[in-house]
C-alpha cells in the first residue's frame, strides 16, 4: 500500500487506504518546504505501521497539530519560525558561502556551524574539553553580557538556553575543523584574530551580511537561519524528527512541535 499527501486550499492532506478502508485527513501544514518534509515522514510512519500490524484506525497519532505553537507565537509576539530571515538556505546556497569564506578567518567556525547546528553563543562557548573521541557534550553557553553587549570581554558562561546538557556525534568534517584549531583543556576552539571570543553580531553586520548580498542571496538571513538549514537538511537525509530535536537542543519543537529525548544515531554523516 502506498500514502500520499496533496494540497487543498495551500493545506497539505494524507489519504490512502488500508484493508478495504480509505482514509484521508488535513496535516495542519501549510504546503510548503518544512511542511511536506513532515508529511513524508508521517507518510512514511504510516507505511511502516501498517506494514507490522501497527495502525492506528483513530488516527490520532498521526495528526501534526501547530495550533499550540501558534498560539504560543501569538501570545509572546514573535514571528519566529515564519520569519524570512530564518529561512534556510539551500544546499547550492551553503556551498556558495562556504567557497567565499575560504580565505577568511572566521571559514571554519562558519563551517563548523553548518555542520553541527549549534546555537551560536553554543559555539561560541565551545571548548576542547568538550570535545571527546565521538561525541561533543553541549552543556553551556557564551552568552551576552546581562545588557545585551555582545563583546568578546563582555560575554559570560551560563547553562544552554534549555538547561539541559546534550551530546552530538562528531563528523568526519568536524574532527577535521577541530584538528585546525590551536588549544587545549578549557580554551575556546572558535576565537576572533586577536584571540578573543568571536562577537556574533560584529560577524552579522561586516561579514555574513554582506557575503549574502555579494552572493545575490536573498532575503538576507540571520545566524539562526544557519540552525533551520541544519534542521532541514537532517530531515531531508532521513534523520527522524525526534533525532533532530535532540541534536538542536529543543527549539526544532516550533516549527515540527515534536520535542522529545531520544537515543542518538549509530552513524551521522556530514550535511556540506
Amino acid at each position: 500500500m502506498k500514502v500520499s499527501f496533496y494540497t487543498l486550499d495551500n493545506r497539505l492532506r494524507i489519504r490512502f487506504s488500508y484493508q478495504g478502508t480509505r482514509y484521508h485527513f488535513a496535516l495542519g501544514l501549510d504546503d510548503n518546504e518544512l511542511g511536506r518534509l513532515k508529511a513524508r515522514e508521517i507518510s512514511s510512519q504510516i507505511e511502516k505501521d501498517c506494514l507490522f500490524d501497527n495502525f492506528d484506525s483513530t488516527l490520532e497519532c498521526y495528526k501534526f497539530n501547530l495550533k499550540p505553537v501558534e498560539k504560543k507565537l501569538r501570545k509572546s509576539g514573535k514571528d519566529y519560525p515564519f520569519n524570512p530571515k530564518r529561512m534556510p538556505f539551500t544546499t547550492n546556497q551553503v556551498k556558495s558561502l562556504l567557497t567565499a569564506l575560504e580565505d577568511s578567518h572566521y571559514h571554519d567556525f562558519y563551517h563548523f556551524s553548518f555542520l553541527s547546528g549549534l546555537r551560536m553563543s553554543e559555539l561560541i562557548g565551545l571548548t576542547f574539553n568538550r570535545v571527546g573521541d565521538t561525541t561533543i557534550t553541549v552543556d553551556r553557553a557564551l552568552a551576552r553580557s546581562k545588557t545585551g553587549n555582545s563583546c568578546g570581554k563582555s560575554r559570560y558562561f551560563k547553562e544552554t538556553k534549555n538547561h539541559q546538557k546534550r551530546e552530538i556525534l562528531i563528523t568526519p568534517k568536524m574532527r577535521e575543523i577541530i584538528s585546525r584549531q590551536s588549544g587545549n583543556g578549557d580554551q575556546l576552539i572558535f576565537r576572533s584574530p586577536k584571540g578573543l571570543p568571536v562577537n556574533d553580531r560584529t560577524l552579522l553586520s561586516r561579514v555574513f551580511y554582506p557575503l549574502q548580498n555579494d552572493l545575490g542571496i536573498t532575503p538576507l538571513r540571520c545566524h539562526y537561519a544557519i540552525r533551520h538549514t541544519v534542521a532541514t537538511k537532517m530531515l531531508e537525509s532521513g534523520v527522524s524528527a525526534n533525532h533532530c530535536a535532540f541534536w538542536l537542543g529543543h527549539s526544532v519543537e516550533v516549527f515540527l512541535s515534536s520535542y522529545v529525548y531520544a537515543q542518538l544515531p549509530k552513524e551521522f554523516s556530514d550535511l556540506f
